[in-house]
């Protein structure tokens, strides 16, 4: 005897349907166009959605036109420091994204970084990879031109301090001094009379004259500026101390103890940033009573991650 069974086609078919739904859900991805609209929209919940949702093919895809990932375009786009660095070490982290790449004009996102005038993500970005000093652009310049031109002083102070050259000339033969145009740029201009910028044979004491640019001439010839910039000193030695320390992990080798401070860049960090380390090594102490702080013979900073 053979039994009846009853099939709903109905059913099957909505079922069929369903599943057909949820697997074009599952393979959904951006276009390239989406993923670049998404991080410009600077909202991190999202994007932190469409990687779990494994929505990107490929975190690190170059525009065609600019050679950018991104990553620059995150800098560019964004209005607010804190919220560009939260999504910015989340698409280096979680999504990969490789920081180091250049665009067309051979310039990194620290480039952009600088011109936006982000200091928590330039500090990010120097603290955590290795951006060379020495690199130049596509105009054979450094991110300290762009700190002038868009008046980031205490950025430029930060990329000084970690060894960008300030008496760098670029392809057209100019240097810093040579872009410092109106009195906008004070502050920068403090910034590199502070560090000793060489100006030579006064070629840029003559031109403000020239020029009638009285206020700026008054800024160079003080020598009694104050500065407002040493807040930063002691971020800036632990970004140093921190490349010497991975250096030295292999011998282990661990220098956290604060007490052992001035042993350590006397003697330790002579080698290559001498003239760096005793700045920063008094600076550091000025900040300490500035800021009336009391350190106890046990205290430590811990410089590692």
């Amino acid at each position: 005897m053979r039994r009846r069974i009853n099939i709903n086609l109905k059913n099957l078919n909505n079922e069929k349907d369903n599943n057909k739904n949820n697997n074009n859900i599952e393979t959904k991805r951006l276009s390239q166009k989406e993923y670049f609209d998404l991080i410009e929209k600077g909202d991190l919940n999202l994007i932190e959605q469409s990687f779990n949702n494994n929505e990107i093919n490929d975190p690190n895809i170059i525009e065609d036109i600019t050679n950018q990932t991104v990553l620059f375009h995150l800098l560019i786009k964004s209005k607010n420091d804190n919220e560009a660095l939260k999504i910015l070490e989340f698409l280096i982290k979680k999504g990969k994204c490789d920081p180091l790449l250049m665009d067309k004009n051979q310039q990194n996102i620290l480039f952009y970084s600088v011109a936006a005038g982000f200091y928590n993500c330039t500090y990010y970005l120097l603290s955590n990879f290795d951006f060379k000093p020495t690199y130049l652009d596509i105009n054979l310049q450094n991110p300290l031109f762009y700190a002038v031109k868009y008046n980031r002083a205490l950025i430029g102070n930060l990329l000084i301090l970690n060894e960008f050259d300030i008496n760098i000339k670029d392809k057209n033969g100019k240097n810093l001094l040579d872009y410092i145009e109106n009195d906008k740029q004070k502050d920068i201009l403090k910034i590199l009379k502070k560090h000793s910028i060489n100006d030579e044979n006064k070629k840029f004491e003559k031109r403000l004259i020239r020029e009638g640019k009285f206020n700026l001439l008054n800024v160079w010839n003080n020598n009694n500026i104050e500065d407002n910039f040493n807040i930063d000193t002691d971020k800036v030695y632990c970004i140093l101390m921190k490349k010497k320390n991975n250096k030295n992990k292999e011998n282990g080798i661990k220098y956290n103890n604060y007490g052992n401070l001035e042993y350590i860049l006397k003697n330790n960090f002579l080698e290559k940033n001498g003239i760096v380390a005793n700045k920063i090594f008094n600076n550091i102490y000025e900040i300490i009573n500035d800021r009336e702080l009391k350190i106890e013979n046990n205290n430590k900073m811990d410089i590692d991650e």
